[in-house]
């Protein structure tokens, strides 16, 4: 199974975040290259913007 599919069925479909149902981003979490299950989060593209600010 990709991790796309890993992470939409651990979601269950919704920000693992803040449980918006929104558009969804696989985020990693730096300072990670590679994405994997155990670092990459499933979360609303609001709040992928939202921390890509502040690590700009």
């Amino acid at each position: 199974m990709k991790l796309e599919e890993q992470l939409q069925a651990r979601a269950g479909g919704k920000c693992e975040l803040t449980g918006e149902d929104a558009t969804l981003i696989a985020y990693t979490l730096p300072p990670e290259i590679t994405s994997n299950l155990d670092n990459t989060l499933l979360i609303s593209e609001t709040l992928v913007n939202q921390l890509n600010k502040r690590s700009n």
